[in-house]
């Protein structure tokens, strides 16, 4: 999603471009500050707020009514508040930074910004530190604290009120009470999938609409997992509205504050899904129709690079298959678990989840057909948008896939407004507004995952493979940059998951990463196919099995033996000491380039040469060798 560098049309032989990477929008950081005190906002505001309204409102010893002492009612302000006070004290170190980026800029910009593109000392210095600086410092400092206070404080009430609404929800208030028997109408927006829970066949994620406790019916709007068995599976649709008897309690874990448990035969259709709903609904379970023709591996791979939900996780009309209507038997749940668990030690999990990967893909093939059929970008920019959002909604939904959608449509919305490509500045965008529009994304490691997958690659990914350039291949060097960088942003926030390091990481994603498009588009045709064509559908799905294949012998041969993977300290105090440990690895790295580029500048060494160049020129000299002796 980045682009390259907009450079004058001046520009020649040893003269420097008028605008450089930053001036033009490449590596915009200005709203990273933003983005990361407004996450701070929602986290600190979503502690305290639990905090305090669980420590004054629980049940009382003497009786089930909650507790409300008279102040209870001001809690949220409170909360609000010191949520607000909490942030204050990183406010200063940032704007401090975001205030040295800015007058870095301006330096650059003011010293390579005349008119034969050549820096003249004497015209951009003619003064060395004048007087006037001293108020434009203090006036970039306390924008930058107006700023970032706003977006605190922004980011706080959005919780906030988002906090409020949730407590008070029929829904919420009556599960605080403790398991309780009601009858509900939902929304499911969430195709089934196998139970997380023994004592059920099927969960899937639904929004409380009404419900109806002891003959009153109160509105909801509360979100909930729906735990269902047997025949009831079948009746979960994704985009359906149903009733259903059963038991209402907190989660117990999870991201779903609720869960309800659908007593035996106690769903009832009320309203079928959307067009859109059934038309995907369709899709899929043509789609799994057609993998059920192929062997365990593809029919569990296959639809998790293609849709993000692995193929033991699908349930259909109801638990197990049926020969009799040409269903598949179900998958060996051994193999499933043990193929899952070694790609997680062999750290290409990600793999499995639909991501920036898949609207890359979309958004190159449709930008390639706009230009193929020469259309203009007023209508390529659209169409993008809509391929984009047709394909979130065929995939399994998550928070991953939310922030890809919402930043591929930011960036080509700007590429039709006519701005360069901004991949960290729309990343920044997508986090502030996802958070404020859903502060409990704050709380989401899917979503921290994705988000910090993405920013080490659009900071740090194209310098490190100019680096690596020098001493091996362009596309090899690349990759692993590519590779490198979302590793490390990403290592902390997954040491929080599991506290194990994939050391075989970086090769596995290299071993793989040349099969990963290909797999991925034949899947996807695969999928549009099935519908309509079952029989045309196949040949691709198989061929996407068939590279599947190849990434699960890379996952056994590196997932083997004790030196896949390293234990770490659990919880924050592992992801924090690994965050430490890899700024201080950069700050040597950074220190060892300076050394050589110094040398390199008094000529006692110089850059190696293209990797290409050096393996030829190593070559000849071992050539040479050879026929002198």
């Amino acid at each position: 999603m980045t682009g390259p560098p907009v450079e004058s049309p001046a520009t020649s032989a040893g003269r420097q471009p008028v605008w450089s990477a930053e001036g033009s929008g490449w590596r915009d950081r200005r709203m990273v500050p933003v983005a990361i005190v407004v996450w701070v906002s929602c986290l600190s505001t979503h502690a305290l707020f639990e905090a305090v309204m669980d420590h004054y409102a629980r049940p009382g010893p003497s009786h089930d009514a909650e507790v409300r002492p008279p102040w209870v009612p001001i809690a949220p302000v409170v909360t609000s508040a010191t949520g607000v006070l909490g942030v204050l004290g990183v406010l200063g170190a940032l704007g401090v930074v975001s205030f040295m980026g800015v007058s870095s800029a301006r330096r650059r910009l003011r010293g390579a910004a005349n008119a034969d593109g050549v820096r003249h000392p004497s015209r951009s210095v003619r003064h060395p530190r004048p007087r006037s600086w001293r108020p434009l410092w203090c006036g970039t400092v306390m924008t930058a604290l107006g700023v970032l206070g706003t977006a605190a404080l922004i980011g706080g009430l959005a919780t906030l009120g988002a906090d409020v609404v949730r407590w008070h929800d029929p829904a919420a208030a009556a599960a605080r009470q403790g398991a309780v028997t009601v009858v509900v109408t939902v929304r499911v927006r969430s195709p089934a999938v196998a139970s997380m829970r023994r004592t059920s066949d099927c969960q899937a994620e639904v929004v409380v609409r009404a419900m109806d406790v002891r003959g009153v019916v109160r509105s909801s709007g509360a979100t909930a997992l729906l735990f269902a068995t047997g025949s009831d599976c079948g009746v979960l649709r994704r985009g359906s509205g149903i009733e259903a008897r059963g038991t209402l309690e907190r989660a117990r874990f999870g991201r779903q504050p609720l869960w309800f448990t659908v007593i035996g035969g106690g769903i009832s259709l009320r309203e079928g899904p959307t067009w859109l709903d059934s038309a995907n609904n369709r899709m899929h379970d043509a789609f799994f129709a057609v993998t059920g023709r192929l062997s365990d591996q593809g029919r569990v791979l296959v639809p998790g690079l293609t849709m993000g939900l692995l193929g033991q996780d699908h349930v259909g009309d109801g638990p197990g298959g049926d020969a009799s209507r040409g269903e598949a038997p179900p998958v060996d749940a051994t193999y499933a678990r043990l193929l899952e668990e070694r790609f997680r030690r062999s750290g290409i999990m990600h793999l499995m989840a639909v991501s920036g990967g898949h609207f890359s893909v979309l958004g190159v093939l449709v930008r390639r057909t706009g230009s193929t059929l020469h259309l203009p970008r007023n209508v390529v920019a659209p169409l993008q948008i809509i391929a984009y959002l047709l394909l979130a909604g065929a995939m399994y939904p998550s928070d991953s896939l939310l922030r890809a959608v919402v930043m591929g449509a930011l960036v080509s919305w700007a590429w039709l407004m006519g701005r360069p490509a901004q991949a960290v500045s729309a990343l920044s965008w997508t986090v502030v507004a996802v958070l404020i529009l859903d502060p409990g994304m704050s709380r989401s490691l899917g979503f921290a995952l994705s988000c910090s997958a993405v920013l080490g690659i659009a900071l740090y990914a194209r310098p490190m493979a100019r680096m690596l350039g020098a001493r091996m291949p362009g596309a090899l060097a690349e990759v692993l940059s590519m590779t490198v960088c979302a590793q490390a942003f990403t290592l902390p926030i997954q040491l929080l998951m599991e506290p194990e390091i994939p050391l075989l990481s970086v090769p596995a994603n290299l071993l793989v990463a040349p099969f990963v498009d290909i797999a991925t588009l034949a899947g996807l045709l695969g999928m549009v196919l099935a519908p309509c064509a079952p029989a045309l559908a196949y040949p691709p799905i198989w061929v996407s099995s068939v590279i599947t294949a190849v990434m699960e012998r890379c996952a056994v041969w590196l997932s083997d033996g004790s030196m896949a993977t390293m234990p770490w300290v659990e919880g924050v105090r592992g992801a924090l000491a690994m965050a430490v440990i890899e700024i201080a690895v950069v700050i040597v790295l950074v220190l060892w380039r300076r050394r050589l580029r110094r040398r390199d500048a008094a000529g006692h060494g110089r850059w190696a040469p293209h990797g290409w160049q050096a393996l030829r020129r190593w070559l000849g000299e071992t050539r040479s060798m050879l026929d002198g002796t």
